[in-house]
């Protein structure tokens, strides 16, 4: 892993391992003043975001541990699709509404327009969506031996959990667009420390998958509504949709679905093909473990609020490139910490798993290896998309349909060692697609300045 590490890093920058070593010691650019200001920024974001990490990671366990492992199941399918569906539904919408919403934000009448021309567009993907993700669920909740009745309980709950998910999505790009930070960090808070109290109080009753998507159900209602309610401040939502929005956004719509029909399933994969099995107890080992993935949720808004920006920012091939280095590296690094910390400390994840996971070493190590590749690759696409280097992106689609092809040929996914070196090995399409776009965004820097 370290050698494909320094490997990656030496293609990046057109150097040596040994020479970018040399070139990028951290001396060079990580002087005093500039790590204070660093750690107190990231720092000052990222309080209230750990705040809820913790909480929504304690919450996640404890779903873990008071529910049935059967049930626990039923609850990552219904997860699942609720997930594919929303992808499905919004297919760049939300990006229309923010890039144009940037321009009209203060016009309350035409940003009021604007709101209402993505919720009719919206409404029909929507439409879409649920007849394509519905009888999924359904179906896929009978075949794992659910009883009818759960089944259907279940596709309803997650029918109204995505319909408030999907107007809060909207709603909620108002305050982004006001930097309204302290109501959306106490609107996160709120959501992790109200799902908790939800469930605590549900702890002396058997919780079966029903009641813990119940619980996510109202909470989602309750952002949706405070999201309207704080939306309605700044834009006029009676104002009818306009025709010249709507086009907008269908035309990103456009642009974005086949991408987005193909990152909806490949984000799951793991579910879906263990789901085929037919066992509850492989869906719900995946489900579980990939709870992992959360020690990551804190990153992702630091990743995407101060360290993209400020790579946009660079200018010239040495920085570009120096900067590129230096993300990527440090973000390695804290990767393979994550894994060998996962590694030394699996016993003790387990136990907070619960005993139902206790023989999960391997394939803990495995969903760690899997999530830190995936986390990577977003890193490098965003790096990549902050410069604009994705021209060529959609490649990645056709080399990692036929590399999944051949790895289901000779792999066996019906285990969770198995489906975890599936997705494992698939990384590889999107990372090397990513290595070159950015070798040929710092040619076209270097040709630039000749």
């Amino acid at each position: 892993m370290i050698l494909f590490l320094a490997l990656l890093l030496a293609i990046v920058a057109k150097t040596s391992p040994v020479n970018l070593f040399q070139k990028y010691h951290p001396r060079r650019f990580l002087s005093r003043e500039r790590l204070v200001h660093w750690t107190g920024l990231i720092g000052k974001f990222a309080t209230i975001q750990l705040v809820v990490q913790v909480i929504s990671f304690f919450t996640g366990f404890l779903v873990i541990r008071i529910v049935d492992k059967n049930e626990y199941a039923y609850f990552t399918l219904a997860n699942t699709v609720q997930g594919m569906m929303g992808l499905l539904a919004d297919a760049g919408a939300s990006v229309a509404l923010l890039s144009v919403g940037g321009q009209v934000y203060q016009d309350r009448e035409r940003f009021g327009s604007l709101i209402n021309s993505v919720i009719r567009v919206r409404f029909r993907m929507a439409m879409a969506a649920m007849a394509l993700g519905i009888p999924i669920l359904f179906g896929m909740l009978v075949y794992n031996k659910s009883s009818w009745l759960t089944a259907f309980l279940l596709t309803l709950i997650t029918m109204i959990a995505f319909h408030a998910m999907l107007m809060s999505s909207i709603y909620g790009i108002v305050p982004k667009l006001w930097t309204q930070v302290k109501r959306l960090q106490s609107m996160d808070l709120s959501m992790a420390v109200g799902r908790l109290a939800f469930l605590a109080v549900f702890i002396p009753f058997k919780i079966t998958a029903v009641v813990a998507m119940a619980v996510s159900s109202v909470v989602y209602l309750f952002q949706y509504r405070f999201f309207k309610r704080w939306a309605s401040e700044s834009a006029n939502l009676q104002a009818g949709p306009n025709d010249k929005d709507t086009k907008t956004v269908v035309s990103n719509i456009r642009s974005l679905i086949p991408a987005t029909i193909f990152y909806c399933v490949q984000t799951q994969i793991p579910v879906w093909l263990i789901g085929i099995s037919g066992s509850t107890d492989k869906i719900s080992d995946v489900g579980a473990l990939g709870r992992i993935a959360q020690v990551f949720g804190l990153l992702t808004p630091v990743m995407a609020s101060l360290v993209m920006p400020a790579f946009a920012r660079s200018v010239g091939s040495r920085e570009v490139k120096r900067k590129y280095a230096v993300v990527i590296a440090s973000y390695s690094v804290l990767c393979l910490f994550i894994i060998a910390g996962t590694w030394i400390f699996s016993d003790q994840f387990l136990w907070l798993l619960g005993p139902g996971y206790a023989g999960l070493k391997y394939e803990l190590v495995l969903m760690a290896v899997s999530t830190t590749l995936t986390s990577l690759a977003g890193v490098m696409w965003g790096l990549n998309s902050a410069k604009g280097w994705v021209q060529y992106i959609w490649i990645d689609i056709p080399i990692r349909i036929c590399l999944q092809a051949v790895l289901l040929m000779f792999m066996d996914v019906k285990t969770v060692s198995g489906v975890l070196l599936f997705s494992i090995f698939s990384q590889a399409s999107p990372l090397l697609v990513c290595i070159w776009l950015a070798r040929r965004g710092f040619r076209s820097i270097e040709t630039h300045e000749r």
